[in-house]
């Protein structure tokens, strides 16, 4: 997601890009999301291991965009989002209110993720550019690539 968002001529942003260790984590993201226009949640990563709870940092930042959307003002209701789930109704499962919602499944597979990720951005100001040759360039530079030809 990170690269093909560069590779399309935007700039990712995360919580994680300033450390500030006497702000409050979800405070930033708040921040962030109140700051971004666009947003791309991937639900994909709630998943569990071991009899260990699951993780819901993502549905939770993707509860604040929709809630901004919702309640917020002229602008924050102008947000466009990009959700993204390995499967596409697996999040029936864990998130059934969202259903309705238009989820794009990547199946866990790079090309996949890179294709509706540019492919949203593109619809979104219709100046993406294809980053799928830039990153078997890039992957091929990796020791040991294995990288193969990409149909996206």
């Amino acid at each position: 997601m990170v690269f093909t968002t560069i590779a399309s001529g935007y700039t990712p942003r995360c919580a994680l890009d300033e450390t500030d260790g006497g702000e409050v984590r979800l405070a930033k993201i708040a921040k962030l999301i109140e700051e971004c226009d666009w947003a791309i949640h991937d639900i994909s990563r709630v998943e569990t291991s071991d009899g260990d709870l699951p993780r819901f940092n993502m549905p939770l930042e993707l509860g604040l965009h929709l809630g901004a959307k919702l309640f917020g003002n002229a602008r924050q209701r102008r947000k466009r989002a990009l959700i993204l789930d390995a499967d596409k109704h697996r999040y029936d499962k864990m998130l059934s209110d969202i259903s309705g919602q238009d989820i794009e499944a990547h199946a866990r597979r790079v090309n996949q993720m890179i294709a509706r990720v540019r492919n949203w951005l593109r619809m979104a100001a219709q100046t993406a550019r294809r980053p799928c040759a830039a990153l078997r360039c890039f992957s091929a530079t990796m020791p040991g690539s294995r990288w193969k030809s990409c149909r996206c």
